[in-house]
């Protein structure tokens, strides 16, 4: 008889669907209630991805610009040209970070 393959990452998903707060602990005993063994590190770093994945869109935009910056200066290894290319992604998120202020500024005062 063949085994079944389980999904344990979509199954911490579930877990942490229902408690976001789970610690690893919990999440390796609440699986275990169902039958899936897995680690508390396994545990940790699936709440981990899962956290980051729903932190949203513009920090990982920020972080592929960094990542973009980096390593096209290691191609021509231009010191300048990275801080130039961080420093315009970091003026991108400010100005970003600025418009939702304002947004929730308004928004209380409105209230």
């Amino acid at each position: 008889m063949a085994k079944v393959k389980v999904n344990k990452s979509a199954a911490v998903r579930e877990v942490l669907a229902k408690n976001r707060n789970a610690k690893p602990s919990e999440i390796v005993a609440a699986l275990k209630e169902k039958g899936i063994e897995i680690s508390r590190g396994f545990a940790s770093v699936a709440k981990s991805n899962y956290r980051r994945a729903r932190s949203g869109r513009k920090v990982r935009a920020t972080a592929r610009a960094y990542r973009r910056a980096r390593a096209s200066s290691n191609r021509d290894g231009s010191l300048d040209e990275l801080t130039a290319s961080y420093r315009d992604a970091l003026d991108a998120k400010r100005k970003e970070l600025r418009a939702e202020l304002a947004q929730i500024e308004r928004r209380l005062a409105a209230l």
